[in-house]
């Protein structure tokens, strides 16, 4: 015979309870602002700062505006002039090239016309641009173009290095491998009782046959200019 077994009381289950989220219900420290006092003597002093900074300024601002007015004032009383002194006027024509505009510049005054005539005043080279070239075959002995002639019108010429001498005649229109060029600058040297150039020059006209130079060198010879009397010569 089966026995029953007995039933066991029925237990209701209860759900766990939820976990509980960290930092649940605090705000967060992060989102919220937190007031940080400032003494009443530390926005004085910032406030001070700005005052004096704003007061620099205005002096600053002020003391431009003077300066802008002295200058103005000062270009308007600047007048250009060209009464200057010999050596100043000297050191402008170094650096001008246009032999009209140099020709220009001399008739301002007795002393840019001084100047004009000085061998410092030269530049490294002349333009003589606009200005008409003389035919070398026009002229006799003694003479030259007006070209050359200006630049064995300066004083001290002689002086300057042969390259840069060579090289103003040349820009001149002289060519130094013709026999009456070399004539005539022997002659310029003869002139100036440099007697060694002068010889020199004249013995290059007489290797080309030029009957000047030939002579010239004769008369040095028989007068002792740069060389010792040598009738035989």
């Amino acid at each position: 015979m089966r026995t029953r077994s007995k039933k066991r009381p029925r237990v209701d289950r209860a759900d766990p309870p939820a976990p509980e989220t960290p930092g649940a219900g605090v705000v967060d420290a992060v989102d919220a602002p937190v007031p940080v006092p400032v003494p009443a003597d530390a926005l004085r002093l910032v406030l001070e700062r700005f005052d004096r900074l704003e007061d620099e300024l205005r002096k600053s601002r002020a003391e431009h505006l003077e300066t802008r007015r002295t200058l103005a004032e000062l270009v308007r009383s600047i007048r250009p002039t060209f009464d200057v002194n010999e050596q100043v006027a000297s050191l402008v024509f170094a650096h001008v090239r246009d032999v009209r505009s140099r020709l220009a510049l001399a008739q301002v005054s007795t002393t840019w016309h001084k100047a004009s005539k000085q061998a410092s005043s030269l530049p490294k080279s002349l333009d003589f641009s606009g200005i008409p070239v003389t035919d070398w075959d026009t002229l006799c002995y003694g003479g030259c173009s007006q070209e050359v002639a200006y630049v064995l019108g300066f004083n001290g010429v002689l002086d300057l290095p042969d390259a840069h001498f060579h090289a103003l005649l040349e820009q001149a229109g002289a060519d130094l491998s013709d026999r009456k060029v070399q004539g005539v600058i022997g002659n310029f040297y003869d002139n100036a009782d440099r007697d060694e150039k002068a010889l020199k020059w004249y013995h290059l006209g007489a290797r080309l046959g030029d009957s000047h130079c030939e002579y010239s060198i004769g008369d040095n010879y028989r007068n002792g200019y740069g060389v010792e009397i040598n009738l035989d010569t």
